[in-house]
């Protein structure tokens, strides 16, 4: 399941020099916030101090991404003489966090009260922007609306590439019975999957009591968001499919869908099924020998001839929905 289907959510920490740069990280904060990211940074103690870089590192290993914007300044400098700034990229780096950086295209650019006059901290600057952008992509920058564009791709890349823990409401996070039915199904059908191996190619008489057979599954309408529980049968999905010799879960995710509008009133393109409600039906189909699973492959073990499964065997169901009654169990 993607973490947008999750409802999760990234929190990104925006590191660089303050004052400077205000205009530029009030921005990207406002934009961070308009695409869903959640953002940590200086802004809630701007001030730089060994109590408040405290606060921060648990801001930082709490984030999913480290965002770093450079622009002329090295800023303030603790006892070591290494900048806040710079601390917290090196805490950044040790405790893993994915660090994406974006420095200034020209630091002359700006005016002179947003750069360091002091050689020897412009020295530093020099120093720490070549080894925030050593061995790593770096993004560089004219506007703020630039930066803002920049990190916003480059965060989209980053939780494609390199996906993150993230954040989930608490009251969205499935329940523990939920959990077990769901581990329980996957080992179902992991067993289901090596039991078959060993069928492949085996012809099996279709028997007609199976078109009863059912399994109920959950789904939604997309757009009202109303939930469902509706009662599939055998009958009902082999109805929707064309008989052929292989078939993969794309295809059965379409025969669901369209049995389930003859269930509820519902358009085909509003239903929204998800995978593990599809194993239902596949587990089912593989329970009654009806299909084997092999390396990840349906298979339909009632060939064309004389085992072919007859059309007019299939009859139209009324079937029946009830948005209330729980998930039930599979027909042995």
């Amino acid at each position: 399941m993607d973490a947008k289907a999750m409802g999760k959510r990234y929190q990104v920490f925006i590191s660089s020099t303050f004052s400077d740069l205000q205009e530029e990280r009030q921005e990207l904060w406002q934009n961070l916030i308009s695409f869903e990211y959640i953002v940590a940074g200086m802004e809630i103690f701007p001030a730089a101090n060994e109590e408040q870089f405290s606060y921060i590192q648990k801001q930082i290993s709490d984030s999913d991404y480290y965002v770093l914007v450079i622009g002329a300044r090295y800023g303030s400098t603790a006892e070591d003489g290494i900048s806040y700034t710079e601390r917290e990229f090196d805490y950044a780096l040790e405790q893993g966090i994915p660090i994406l950086v974006f420095p200034i295209k020209d630091p002359r650019s700006l005016p002179t009260y947003r750069t360091d006059e002091d050689p020897v901290k412009a020295k530093e600057l020099s120093r720490f922007r070549e080894k925030a952008c050593l061995r790593r992509v770096a993004k560089f920058w004219s506007t703020s609306t630039e930066l803002s564009l920049n990190v916003i791709q480059a965060l989209k890349k980053a939780t494609e590439v390199s996906p993150r823990p993230g954040w989930i409401r608490g009251d969205t996070v499935a329940s523990a019975d939920i959990i077990e039915a769901y581990l329980k199904l996957q080992e179902e059908y992991a067993s289901l999957q090596e039991r078959y191996k060993q069928a492949k190619g085996k012809e099996v008489a279709f028997d007609p009591k199976h078109l009863s057979s059912w399994t109920q599954i959950e789904c939604a309408n997309k757009k009202s968001k109303q939930r469902y529980t509706v009662r599939l049968t055998v009958n009902d999905i082999l109805q929707e499919l064309t008989i052929t010799e292989f078939f993969n879960e794309d295809t059965l995710e379409l025969a669901a869908k369209g049995a389930i509008t003859h269930k509820i009133d519902i358009d085909f393109d509003d239903v929204e099924v998800t995978e593990w409600q599809l194993d239902r039906v596949i587990v089912l189909l593989a329970r009654l020998e009806i299909a084997n699973l092999i390396e990840n492959e349906l298979r339909i073990i009632v060939t064309r001839g004389k085992n072919f499964l007859p059309a007019n065997i299939l009859v139209k169901s009324k079937g029946s929905v009830n948005k209330s009654e729980s998930v039930a169990e599979m027909d042995e």
